[in-house]
């Protein structure tokens, strides 16, 4: 696994939109956060291009990201937004050029399916609050991003409380599991044996949430897995007239319950950690 190196303020960070549609303010927001912290702040000319919800076409954000991958002045790529997007640009992205070449690819949520693809070329990547919610987060949760992009950490702080460093010796592999859903049984999703896997989501059924959990075990990645790592689950929803139904029909279970009663199972171990789309979504090294 080929790791980026590590950056100095003075490099340059390029901001890239690979799903949903970015706003002239929030290039402003995040472009001042990175500059006082000593960065020099790329803006492809195409950042802000719209297509209903996505920023620009497919081959639009497919260039983009191209141009910032091929552009070897630029260190690292912070992707802007999630939502929904970028698995459509997973075949046009030149991710043999980025292995060859490899820079800090960084975001969470949507991005899982460009983190996916790179951990399959073999490049590590940061999963980590997005452009637009770096500005909105702890402190805390900056300062850690910015210790492990310019090499002060090596692993999350999280990773070092009891019991959690044997995982954090494992190839971490993951992120949103919507996402890793959607890309499952493709070429762009590549679990191998021992791989610890991140999974975290918002806004789901919780029966969707069963159903993702039961494609990864009836397609054999629960099996290969020496650990999980569980994120935030936010905003869950049930199928209770509470949430729009016509009956109450509840699951029956939590989030957290049911992925357990996939992984238990299998005694697969499992921890709760603070990633994902809350406040305190600390950033984690995948690869």
């Amino acid at each position: 696994m080929k790791r980026p190196a590590s950056l100095s303020p003075g490099d340059t960070i390029a901001l890239a939109a690979p799903s949903r549609f970015a706003t002239l303010d929030q290039v402003q927001e995040i472009t001042r956060l990175l500059e006082s912290r000593g960065y020099k702040v790329h803006i492809d000319e195409d950042v802000l291009a719209r297509d209903f919800q996505f920023a620009g076409t497919n081959s639009q954000r497919a260039e983009v990201f191209n141009r910032l991958i091929h552009n070897n002045e630029i260190k690292a790529i912070w992707c802007m937004r999630g939502g929904y997007g970028a698995g459509r640009l997973l075949p046009h992205i030149d991710f043999e050029y980025l292995a060859n070449h490899p820079k800090w690819v960084i975001g969470f949520s949507d991005i899982t399916a460009i983190h996916s693809a790179m951990l399959k070329w073999g490049v590590a990547c940061l999963h980590a609050p997005l452009a637009t919610t770096l500005i909105t987060s702890p402190n805390a949760v900056v300062d850690e991003c910015f210790d492990l992009l310019e090499g002060r950490m090596s692993k999350s702080s999280f990773l070092h409380t009891a019991g959690m460093l044997k995982l954090a010796d494992s190839r971490i592999v993951g992120g949103n599991l919507s996402v890793l859903y959607s890309i499952n049984g493709s070429p762009w999703l590549d679990i191998h044996e021992g791989d610890v896997l991140l999974i975290e989501d918002i806004d789901e059924m919780l029966y969707h949430i069963d159903r993702m959990m039961n494609n990864l075990l009836l397609s054999g990645v629960l099996a290969k897995l020496s650990g999980v790592l569980i994120g935030h689950f936010t905003a869950m929803r049930d199928s209770t007239q509470e949430f729009g139904f016509s009956t109450d029909n509840p699951f029956g279970k939590n989030a957290i319950e049911i992925i357990a009663s996939y992984l238990d199972p299998l005694g697969i171990p499992y921890t709760i950690v603070p990633v994902g789309h809350e406040s305190n979504n600390y950033p984690i090294i995948l690869g």
